[in-house]
């Protein structure tokens, strides 16, 4: 709940810095393609009077492909909103010696806001403030005697972060961006269970994401 109330306030302020301009809105839509990271870290505890105490910590990066398609406006000239849906593949996590495999996909649905620095009539900088939703879907893949298993977790939770950018104006109607996004840590899912000699906790954790973007757009 924290984060939510930080980002939103983070947002309705980004909103209200406009308001005192005269807005006159030029709209836009777009698509790109990027290169996802993905941090993921897993945690596990047992206890168990019989077989004894087993705890630690793993991560890996998820990294891969992605997409993405949006639109939004120039308010004016120095600030723009956009709403942006972007999808990855299934992306590797963990690859055993004996074939068993984790996979993380993400799909973000994200609103924005980004502010204006002009270096000429042609290149300009941006940066500001995103937040939305995100799907996190880790995937098992794993081999037993006679079959190959696979079990699939989605957990959906709210996500924000920054970005940074450049922007090219290659005529009136169509520029393109190459943007660097970082959203924060977006979920942590805990599973566990006892039995009569003990427990077990294990904790999923996207810790962090990230994606930079290459996104042509068109004007009206």
């Amino acid at each position: 709940m924290k984060k939510t109330i930080i980002a939103l306030s983070t947002l309705a302020l980004a909103s209200t810095s406009v308001s005192a301009f005269d807005l006159n809105p030029e709209f836009f839509v777009g698509g790109g393609v990027g290169y996802h990271h993905a941090k993921f870290e897993y945690k596990f505890n047992e206890v168990d009077e019989v077989d004894g105490n087993a705890s630690g910590k793993e991560s890996n990066t998820a990294k891969g492909a992605a997409f993405s398609v949006r639109t939004g406006a120039y308010l004016t000239p120095n600030h723009r909103v956009t709403l942006t849906a972007n999808f990855t593949g299934d992306n590797e996590l963990y690859k055993y010696s004996d074939g068993d495999l984790d996979e993380l996909k993400q799909s973000e649905y994200l609103a924005s806001y980004d502010y204006f620095h002009y270096l000429n009539s042609e290149f300009s900088l941006f940066g500001g403030v995103t937040a939305g939703i995100v799907q996190n879907k880790h995937t098992e893949i794993w081999n037993e005697e006679t079959s190959r298993v696979k079990e699939t977790h989605k957990e959906t939770d709210f996500t924000y972060g920054l970005q940074v950018g450049a922007q090219y104006k290659i005529n009136t109607n169509w520029s393109a961006d190459l943007q660097y996004r970082h959203m924060f840590e977006s979920s942590s899912v805990s599973e566990s269970n006892s039995w009569d000699t003990g427990y077990y906790k294990d904790t999923y954790t996207v810790k962090n994401h990230g994606e930079l973007t290459l996104s042509v757009d068109y004007r009206f």
